[in-house]
């Protein structure tokens, strides 16, 4: 349904939306400027729609460098809005405007929190099977130094106990060279 003001729409306007780049609040986001006409048909900014307002003013609503809305007034009085009216106006419009930026600003850090834990909790995800992987290796090292070590050492304790025994000449004696020998099996075997 139209703005009440409004009913010399165009049928396209017929939702009650003004176009930002035309008429006072369009001048007013352009430029960036509070604006205030005492007779708005007398203001070439002014929309030439068949409308009972009489005096207007628009303020911008600027975060940063740009505008981001207008807040704007209309009476259906001549002159119904003063330079402190105009002052009032801007001074709100900078309020809403810092309100707006803050809530734009939470939304997007919001957003960034949200992909920040997805990708911490997909991360997470990741070094937990990669966890798990170097825990089965290391399980399988283990598994596999135990079953070398105990393959080696059946055979080697074995040798030990030959070089003992042929050291200590039990099957008979052993000339100097072959002492020597059983000597060098003992010691590479200890190690």
């Amino acid at each position: 349904r139209p703005h009440p003001t409004y009913r010399g729409l165009p049928p396209e306007r017929m939702d009650g939306t003004i176009p930002l780049d035309q008429g006072l609040i369009g001048w007013a986001a352009r430029e960036r400027q509070p604006v205030r006409a005492g007779d708005v048909l007398a203001d070439p900014r002014h929309l030439n729609w068949e409308t009972n307002t009489r005096s207007e003013m628009a303020a911008p609503l600027v975060a940063g460098e740009r505008a981001i809305g207008v807040i704007n007034v209309e009476s259906h009085s001549l002159d119904a809005f003063s330079g402190d009216d105009l002052r009032l106006l801007s001074t709100l419009a900078g309020q809403l405007a810092t309100i707006f930026e803050k809530v734009r600003l939470d939304v997007a850090l919001k957003a960034e929190r949200d992909s920040l834990a997805r990708r911490v909790a997909e991360r997470t995800a990741e070094l937990s099977l990669a966890n798990a992987g170097l825990a089965k290796a290391a399980r399988l090292k283990d598994e596999f130094l135990a079953g070398m070590s105990h393959e080696l050492r059946t055979p080697l304790t074995a040798i030990l106990g030959m070089a003992e025994i042929l050291q200590e000449q039990v099957y008979g004696p052993l000339n100097e060279k072959q002492l020597k020998s059983a000597r060098t099996i003992e010691e590479s075997g200890q190690h």
